[in-house]
């Protein structure tokens, strides 16, 4: 073998290798990353657990970019760099978020904003912004486990308390076994009176009769309204004539008011009177319950009764023949309520009578 040969062979050697380097640097790095190059936002967080240069960071799970590095800020939170793939548009309503998973590993992603007002513009190259860090699940389960042990707690209290209301129970149902049993018995038979009084109906309902009596009454309540609607019209205008009585009786009983001090002593002599009256009805209604009395005897005697029926008789004869002057004298009376001057007219001027 000659020396050219061995030059060829060497530098085929050199060539393959530099191809499979390029190979294998496409391969671990995206080619968008190494031919459509980057740009660069500084986001701030309050604390950057799990973030590491070249911690993915994903959109919808699409890897768009890694961190290229992490610092701490002047607030005393973290400031990291992320390179963004140029063709990568991102905009304001989007916020950065630090996931850590359970096994410690950590990714920025990039989510929708929360805020309503965000704008909706794109982010611009070397801008800085405002990130946020997820809750750590490790963190969340050890905050939980106090939390947890006060539940456990309070549920082993609960199911104390539950046994001893269950002890109580049964005791009552035990002392009160009979009552209960009673209580059943009393609403097995209000169910069967229900059911009775629901099965009358449905017969009752059932009945064409019925039926045919219950749509004629529907049908007639609508003139019944209307003959009601008269009846208070009616009852309206009597009470428009009662109060124009009414205001003539107060013309008419004017003057009586001017004696009214008068008109009281003797009402109160008649309210005596009236006392005396009733003791006295109160001692006959005694002496008349007594079977040994003189009323009593009276009172039992059939012989009276038929003559007291004869008088009764007699009586309502007399009333047939007072007929006529009662009337009189209510026409008489209503003449007087109507034309008081009419009597100091006759007084004066004698006239043909008020009699019509």
């Amino acid at each position: 073998m000659n020396e050219r040969m061995m030059q060829f062979r060497v530098g085929v050697m050199v060539l393959a290798t530099l191809i499979i380097t390029a190979i294998l640097v496409v391969m671990f790095n995206e080619p968008r990353a190494m031919f459509g190059g980057k740009y660069t936002l500084w986001i701030e967080f309050p604390q950057a657990p799990g973030v590491t240069e070249d911690t993915p960071i994903r959109k919808s799970g699409i890897l768009i970019g890694r961190v290229s590095r992490v610092d701490l800020a002047p607030d005393g939170g973290a400031i990291i760099a992320a390179k963004i793939d140029a063709n990568r548009r991102l905009r304001h309503n989007e916020v950065f978020r630090i996931v850590t998973s359970v096994l410690g590993d950590a990714t920025v992603e990039v989510v929708p904003s929360r805020d309503p007002r965000a704008p909706g513009t794109f982010i611009k190259a070397d801008e800085r912004l405002r990130g946020e860090v997820a809750e750590d699940p490790l963190q969340v389960i050890a905050n939980l486990e106090g939390g947890l042990s006060k539940a456990i707690g309070s549920v082993g209290e609960t199911s104390e308390d539950l046994g001893k209301v269950v002890c109580k129970i049964g005791n009552m149902l035990d002392k009160n076994e009979e009552r209960i049993n009673n209580l059943v018995v009393e609403t097995e038979r209000t169910v069967k009176a229900a059911r009775q009084v629901v099965e009358s109906t449905n017969e009752l309902v059932s009945d064409p009769q019925v039926r045919e009596q219950l749509k004629q009454s529907i049908a007639e309540l609508p003139e019944v309204l209307k003959d009601i609607h008269q009846t208070i019209n009616r009852m309206n205008d009597t009470v428009a004539l009662v109060e124009k009585n009414l205001q003539n009786m107060e013309d008419f009983t004017r003057p009586l008011g001017q004696r009214g001090e008068v008109l009281v002593d003797r009402i109160d002599q008649g309210t005596r009177k009236l006392d005396l009256l009733m003791d006295e009805m109160l001692s006959f209604s005694r002496a008349l319950n007594d079977q040994e009395g003189t009323l009593g005897q009276l009172v039992r005697n059939p012989e009276l009764y038929q003559r007291l029926n004869r008088a009764a008789k007699n009586i309502d004869e007399i009333t047939r023949q007072l007929k006529p002057i009662v009337r009189d004298a209510r026409i008489f009376s209503d003449k007087i309520a109507r034309h008081p001057g009419i009597i100091v007219r006759d007084a004066v001027r004698p006239g043909p009578g008020t009699k019509w």
